[in-house]
């Protein structure tokens, strides 16, 4: 109890002080921001063994790709989704093209 109440009358008495720390450590804090570095490539949210990873590394040695491009395709009129002759024939379409 006699540490929190040394605290408290510090940060009371001296408080000029206490807000003077607290706004140096937040600049200092402010001013590493340009160093974060954030990586948002999917490919390296994995692990290096994960088997995911491995087959999608083999790909693209296979077929000497650097970037790939998925597409998602989504067929709400039909009940049976894009498993249907007119759909499966659009997606046949794109792909040849």
């Amino acid at each position: 109890m006699n540490l929190e109440r040394a605290i408290t009358t510090f940060s009371t008495k001296r408080y000029k002080a206490v807000i003077a720390v607290l706004i140096i450590f937040t600049l200092a804090t402010a001013a590493l921001i340009p160093m974060i570095k954030v990586d948002t490539d999917p490919e390296n949210m994995l692990a290096e063994d994960e088997a995911v990873r491995l087959f999608h590394n083999l790909n693209k040695q296979r077929f000497n790709l650097s970037d790939m491009v998925v597409l998602g395709i989504v067929n709400n009129k039909d009940p049976n989704g894009i498993f249907n002759p007119h759909s499966l024939s659009r997606i046949y379409e794109l792909t040849e093209f």
